[in-house]
């Protein structure tokens, strides 16, 4: 006779009742708009510095959007969670709820060290695991392929869970160490001499004098058997249900755990799929039970005759060998597409769509890497320019450069150094000393001490910084002998910058860049006798945040100097791209495709060829930003559409098969008869 739902719902224990509640009402928030998944994950740092502390309760609570995976946690996380109230914390409301409250204390402690947001499956896992160490006699049938007793249960769904998903079951195993952990020193450690009986996990006196909750609604009307109101913190239920049976079902659940549905009967032929666990209280004897199976009887047999699948006798059944022959073929058939469905439903897919970039103001971070064999690190300078107006002029923040030996390799010798130092610290020349600016613009504070002074003073009033052995400041520093020491040596820029999400261009160029009206200046005149060869590797480009197993185009290129002076140009059309991770957070970065060209500034005119008057040597790398935004999201398929495949495989190769079995049959009972009769050939 069915049991109606708001009876069924009151029959569940409270602190079940409580747990099943609270994690429907999330979902349907979250179902319903009124909240979403990221104001219900664990962050202890928003926890404790933005005051949102309903996180660590409600990453508990929350199982995914509603759907059949959602039924399928709740009847995982009701069912072992409504066995150990009422089996080994039957009475002892409060000691449910305590032990609970270590788990969870203990499954938020062990969160931020493996980003963990949500600790509902775990906290499952947990319960599974102290229901199987309680139980240990109980054997379970999983998918009709083997028998285990209990105890095994949470392994075999570890296992499962790594069978089914592509990711490390992490949640899963924080389950067990922590239901193992709770376990060892409630049931375990009180046993052992050297304990003295101590239970380090008691709950707490003042939680043990609150007045308890009946675990049904069926004892809220009848007296409780005089065992069930004795004392029971010494319960340790090694035997109980030593006679009864089970069976397990896994089903994955949304973090990539399984799922177990589980059920049980009693050491008797009964049919009931419900997983009995711990002492059951019978109630006593009504009035009128006769009529009541009398009408569950009839109930009964009207039901039956809905049944599609008619039985029939085991006598009337007729085995043949050509029977059993298409019946295992049909299995091995059936157990190959079961793993090629399997496999299929494993398989991450990489689904791939185009929408317009709505993003205002944004910015991007530029990384690069690039080797100069040729050119010494003192004469190289970095610039930033955009459409915007924005320049950015020999950066030196967050930009290395590194010295390198003729034949590429690093001078160990050598620190790596900040774009735009050009030698050791000035050294001191009095107190009072200022130096001479020799007719350039004077800064600030009316002097130039150092080389480094003088230059940015020419530079201010646009003159040319060459014949620096002229120099006081620049001879007192070394400045000629470290450019001679440099002379042959290569240079490594390495570093970010960060721009605007607007056209533009960054290069690397000789000699040091300042603004003079409205163009963009480099000083190279002390240079270009030296002979400019800009030969260079890129060993890495990218726009934005790096992105594993991603090979961007320029990485790892090439490019070299045959003769003259080159200008290496690279066009880049940068592409806004977003990663959506099964398992992990989000990448917002950028694709680039390239196109390379490469100019000789000492070219002549040549017939029907003009060459531009303008040029500087150097790479120079020119971006556009395209106004598409490409998305790429890593999908599965539904553990419903696998259920959909398996079914259509097994039930498709059966009627196939059973139609095959029949036709052969027949033909031999047709060409059995006509020997019989003298008409075969």
């Amino acid at each position: 006779m069915a049991i109606p739902i708001e009876t069924w719902y009151y029959d569940v224990p409270i602190v079940t009742r409580l747990f099943a509640t609270g994690a429907a009402l999330v979902a349907l928030a979250v179902q319903t708009g009124f909240t979403n998944a990221f104001q219900l994950y664990f962050n202890y740092q928003l926890v404790i510095y933005q005051h949102q502390y309903w996180r660590p309760i409600t990453t508990f609570l929350y199982f995914g959007p509603l759907g059949l995976d959602f039924v399928f946690h709740m009847f995982f996380l009701v069912r072992y969670s409504r066995m150990l109230e009422e089996g080994s914390f039957y009475g002892r409301t409060m000691d449910y709820a305590w032990m609970l409250f270590l788990s969870a204390i203990s499954l938020l402690c062990l969160s931020p060290f493996v980003a963990m947001p949500f600790l509902g499956s775990p906290l499952a896992f947990t319960l599974v695991y102290i229901w199987s160490r309680r139980n240990p006699s109980i054997p379970l049938n999983f998918l009709g392929l083997f028998v285990f007793t209990a105890p095994y249960l949470p392994w075999v769904l570890l296992g499962f869970t790594l069978l089914l998903n592509s990711h490390f079951p992490t949640g899963d195993l924080m389950g067990i160490a922590v239901g193992h952990i709770y376990y060892f020193f409630e049931d375990v450690w009180p046993k052992e001499q050297a304990s003295g009986g101590r239970r380090y996990l008691q709950t707490p006196s003042f939680l043990t004098r609150q007045r308890g909750v009946n675990i049904s609604a069926e004892l809220q009307d009848e007296d409780l058997p005089e065992q069930a109101n004795t004392e029971q913190s010494e319960h340790y239920p090694e035997n109980e249900q030593s006679e009864t049976t089970a069976s397990a079902t896994t089903l994955p659940s949304a973090s990539g755990s399984p799922s177990s549905a589980g059920g049980a009967d009693s050491g008797t032929s009964a049919t009931t799929t419900a997983l009995e666990s711990g002492p059951r209280v019978e109630t006593r004897n009504r009035p009128n039970a006769s009529a009541h199976d009398q009408m569950a009887q009839t109930k009964l047999s009207r039901f039956k005759q809905f049944d599609a699948y008619a039985k029939t006798l085991d006598d009337f059944r007729v085995k043949t060998s050509t029977g059993a022959a298409v019946t295992m073929a049909s299995a091995v058939i059936i157990l190959i597409l079961f793993f090629g469905e399997l496999f299929n439903y494993r398989a991450i897919h990489v689904e791939s769509s185009l929408v317009v970039d709505s993003g205002r103001k944004e910015k991007m971070d530029i990384d690069f890497d690039i080797s100069f064999r040729k050119i010494p690190c003192y004469i190289l300078t970095l610039d930033v320019m955009d459409v915007a107006g924005e320049h950015q002029a020999d950066v030196a923040h967050s930009i290395y450069k590194t010295q390198l030996a003729p034949d590429g390799t690093e001078l160990k010798h050598e620190k790596t150094e900040h774009l735009g130092d050009t030698g050791p610290d000035p050294k001191v020349v009095g107190e009072n000393y200022c130096g001479e600016c020799y007719g350039a613009q004077k800064p600030e504070s009316g002097c130039c001490n150092t080389c480094e002074d003088v230059r940015k003073a020419y530079e201010a009033s646009g003159w040319s910084f060459n014949h620096a052995e002229t120099i006081e400041q620049c001879t007192r520093e070394g400045y000629l002998d470290k450019i001679k020491e440099q002379a042959n040596q290569g240079c490594r820029i390495r570093g970010k910058v960060t721009v605007n999400k607007v056209a533009g261009n960054f290069h690397v160029a000789p000699g040091r860049s300042f603004q003079k009206g409205n163009a963009h200046v480099h000083d190279i005149q002390q240079y270009l006798e030296q002979g400019l060869d800009f030969s260079h590797q890129i060993e890495h480009l990218s726009f934005g945040e790096k992105v594993p197993n991603v090979h961007n185009p320029l990485d790892d290129t090439k490019a070299e100097n045959t003769e003259g002076l080159f200008m290496f140009q690279y066009y880049l059309k940068v592409v806004g791209t977003r990663y959506y991770y099964l398992d992990k957070m989000p990448v917002f970065t950028n694709q680039f495709s390239v196109t390379q060209y490469n100019r000789n500034l000492q070219y002549k005119n040549a017939w029907g060829q003009v060459q531009a008057p303008n040029g500087l040597p150097g790479v120079f790398f020119n971006f556009d930003i395209s106004p598409m935004l490409v998305i790429q999201k890593e999908e599965r398929r539904s553990f419903t559409s696998f259920l959909t495949g398996v079914c259509a495989i097994v039930g498709g190769i059966f009627t196939v098969a059973g139609l095959l079995d029949g036709a052969i049959w027949r033909a031999e009972r047709t060409l059995k008869k006509k020997m019989e009769l003298g008409k075969a050939f």
